[in-house]
């Protein structure tokens, strides 16, 4: 956070600014752009831990 400002950086969209009012809204972009790069950044599927 930055003065009045919550700051973060996308990948290839450099940084992006919303005022702390939009906290909820910045953390539900930064999970979803972390759940769409996911995928990519591992090529093997998450292990099972279903035992059944």
């Amino acid at each position: 956070m930055k003065g009045e400002s919550l700051l973060y950086e996308r990948p290839g969209h450099g940084v992006v600014r919303h005022p702390v009012s939009d906290v909820v809204e910045v953390v539900e972009q930064i999970v979803r752009h972390t759940e769409e790069l996911a995928p990519r950044a591992s090529p093997h599927p998450a292990p099972s831990w279903d035992l059944h």
